[in-house]
């Protein structure tokens, strides 16, 4: 999910307003199609086109917009905020279960 801006973006606020409401869209795709995620992603565009984007995986899934805004605002910030206007943000949830959660295990058991 993401959105580019009608006008560069370097309020904080902002970002973090537009961020939630894309994770909102994320969050109702993924319960739609019963799908969790482990790592989290977001895309970072400036007013002059240079990108750069940051992920972390966790250790468990997640599909709920509280825990994927606070991996986002973690990931916004560090290594550092954006340091001139942004264009466009995005977020992603990678790293799939399409299975159901309550029967995956993080560790696979293999008998030998």
């Amino acid at each position: 999910m993401e959105n580019t801006f009608n006008d560069d973006v370097d309020n904080d606020n902002t970002m973090l307003e537009e961020l939630a409401r894309l994770i909102e869209n994320l969050e109702r795709s993924m319960k739609k199609t019963k799908t969790l995620g482990k790592t989290v992603t977001l895309k970072i565009k400036y007013h002059d086109f240079q990108q750069t984007t940051r992920s972390k995986t966790l250790k468990t899934f997640v599909d709920n917009k509280e825990e994927i805004f606070e991996v986002i605002k973690e990931l916004l910030y560090k290594p550092e905020k954006p340091f001139k206007p942004v264009r466009l943000l995005g977020v992603g949830l990678s790293n799939l279960n399409h299975e159901n959660p309550k029967t995956f295990s993080d560790q696979l058991d293999l008998e030998f």
